[in-house]
């Protein structure tokens, strides 16, 4: 457990150097632990400092979020990975070692605990301006995570890292056109029709 803190505290400091070796070394099972316990910290500190009520039963709520946070970060690995495939990274075989260093890269994300407590007496937007600025942290991380990786440079690492996004978004769009195109199809049917 006392390496798992020395990669903790690289990324923090050393963030760059720090991916770059757990990227070429990669380690699955380190990444899976250390993840669910930054989930497991950011789930607990958001449910007793985060302005509001937690809507579920604090035990089931970190435990699905766990599970949740898990599998979502495998299935974000997955995209990135097809992402900088696309795009011509080096070493297109790394997925393991994108998954490990973006398992670390969320490491800033603990931070919310120590700063969720000493906020409780402040007016509820600190700990949101907070929040935001450590996700701020975890996503320069993570794009250097993938230039990392995949040897890209930044922009490039940033293009991977936008690229599953604007996909998915182009989706929704093309979606909600085809579906308003049905509807008004099917509402021109119901009009009766003009002499």
């Amino acid at each position: 457990m006392l390496i798992y803190l020395d990669l903790f505290v690289g990324v923090l400091t050393a963030p760059f150097a720090t991916l770059r070796a757990l990227a070429a070394q990669p380690r699955p099972g380190a990444a899976v632990v250390v993840h669910a316990l930054i989930i497991l910290i950011t789930a607990l500190a958001g449910a007793y400092a985060a302005p509001g009520a937690p809507p579920l039963p604090l035990t089931l709520g970190a435990g699905l979020a766990v599970v949740f946070g898990l599998l979502g970060l495998f299935l974000y690995a997955a995209a990135l990975h097809l992402s900088a495939a696309f795009l011509g990274g080096e070493g297109c075989g790394r997925a393991l070692g994108l998954f490990t260093a973006l398992a670390f890269a969320s490491s800033p994300s603990v931070l919310i605990a120590p700063f969720g407590l000493a906020m409780r007496a402040a007016p509820p937007v600190f700990y949101y301006l907070v929040s935001a600025a450590l996700g701020f942290w975890v996503l320069v991380l993570q794009i250097l995570s993938i230039q990392a990786t995949y040897r890209f440079s930044f922009w490039r690492a940033l293009a991977a890292l936008l690229l599953p996004f604007l996909l998915v978004l182009a989706a929704v769009l093309l979606s909600l056109v085809l579906g308003v195109a049905a509807l008004l199809s099917q509402l021109k049917g119901l009009l009766p029709p003009t002499f």
